[in-house]
């Protein structure tokens, strides 16, 4: 009896290991670098070409940033900020599509956002250059001289600067716009259905986690690092 009770408990035993193992191998994760931040892309399927995926993803995010990173004197975005008035450039499809929706924004914020707020967030020391000290009222006056979506035309994917000093900085929109055209390329290229693609916080999420909704933890807005997290929220679609 006693045997065959341990023989009982064992096979339980490995039976729950071999759930427990499928359960969590499932869930194949990619994390790196991108855009100034880290990023996190994570997959709740069995049979993901993992090699593959993340080939894929690396490219897409290298594109990405090549487009809007103000950090690389190459980027798209760098390349537009260093050109004079008056000359009309041609936009890739994802600046167009971006610089589109960061105007629109503007004055449906009465410009509370501003895309070409650029030169006062690298001033105090946000941007490229780190550590500055804390910018007089009158550097900052100066500064707004430049800012303003008036310093710019957009019309059939072609953009003219006004005012040569204007600086357009999409940092506030391109983390999310990344993470849409990741989610967008997973789901409806791969089809992959249960995925969950972090960029800098900025979060887009499908399908389930272990059969289950995602579940996003918001962390408490104390400065402090390690803070904890102050609320979970459930993320489905």
């Amino acid at each position: 009896m006693q045997k065959l009770l341990f023989i009982l408990l064992s096979l339980i035993l490995i039976s729950c290991e071999q759930k427990k193992k499928t359960f969590t191998e499932s869930i194949f994760t990619i994390t790196g670098k991108t855009m100034g931040t880290y990023y996190s892309i994570k997959i709740d399927e069995e049979n993901v070409d993992k090699e593959m995926i993340k080939k894929e993803i690396d490219e897409l995010l290298k594109s990405i940033n090549n487009t809007f990173s103000t950090y690389l004197k190459t980027s798209e975005l760098s390349v537009i900020n260093s050109m004079p008035k008056g000359v009309q450039i041609k936009l890739s499809s994802d600046m167009n599509i971006v610089l589109t929706m960061a105007k629109k924004l503007f004055y449906e914020t009465d410009g509370a956002f501003d895309p070409t707020v650029g030169p006062v967030v690298n001033r105090w020391g946000f941007g490229p250059d780190k550590d500055l000290e804390k910018p007089t009222a009158d550097e900052i006056k100066k500064l707004m001289v430049n800012v303003g979506v008036k310093h710019f035309t957009l019309k059939d994917g072609y953009l003219v600067k006004k005012t040569p000093n204007v600086y357009i900085d999409l940092s506030a929109i391109a983390k999310g716009y990344a993470v849409d055209k990741i989610a967008k390329f997973l789901k409806k290229e791969k089809g992959h259905r249960n995925i969950l693609v972090e960029i800098g916080g900025e979060i887009r999420g499908y399908g389930h986690k272990n059969k289950s909704v995602w579940a996003i933890g918001i962390e408490t807005p104390s400065g402090q690092l390690a803070a904890g997290i102050q609320k979970v929220i459930p993320l489905l679609n």
